[in-house]
Order: C-alpha cells, then structure tokens, then sequence
C-alpha cells in the first residue's frame, strides 16, 4: 500500500507493525523455550533420583547375607523420608 501510493499509509506505521509483529512472535517462543527448558531439568532430576535409587539397591544386594536386609531398611527408610515432598514439588 505504501509503494503502490494507496491510501494514507507512511512508512512509520508499516515498520512499526512489522516490528511490533515480530517482538511478540519472538517473545512467545521464547516463553515456550523456557518452559521447555525447566520441564527438561524437572525430568533429568527425577531420572538422577531413580538412578541413584537403583545404584543403592544394587549395591545393597552385592552385600553379604547378614549386613544385605538391615542395609536394604536403612536405604527404604532414607529415600522414603521426603519422596512426597519431592515428587509434588514444582
């Protein structure tokens, strides 16, 4: 419309439509980049938590017959004090 000489158009509000256009395009996708950036971390704890879990129990397992079952209790007992708190966090 400003080329073709139509209507009351300048410059001014075509460059500042654009650019208001792609600051809030920008905007959104970043919004959703960082989102998707703190749902990745909150999975990638879970994950070290249940490997770490897994580790402990294996290792328990290894031991001999008389230290295996009270260190299996002390490790359930441990990883099960907070495992509410931690599981609803945000």
């Amino acid at each position: 419309m400003m080329y073709n000489g139509s209507g009351d158009v300048t410059p001014a509000y075509v460059t500042t439509a654009a650019g208001v256009t792609s600051e809030f395009i920008a905007a959104i996708f970043f919004y959703f980049y960082n989102q998707t950036v703190s749902k990745m971390s909150d999975y990638h704890d879970k994950l070290v938590v249940t490997q770490n879990i897994s580790l402990a129990l294996k290792i328990a397992e290894d031991l001999e017959t008389d230290d295996r079952s009270d260190t299996q209790k002390q490790l359930v007992d441990r990883l099960s004090e907070n495992v509410n708190e931690y599981l609803t966090r945000k």
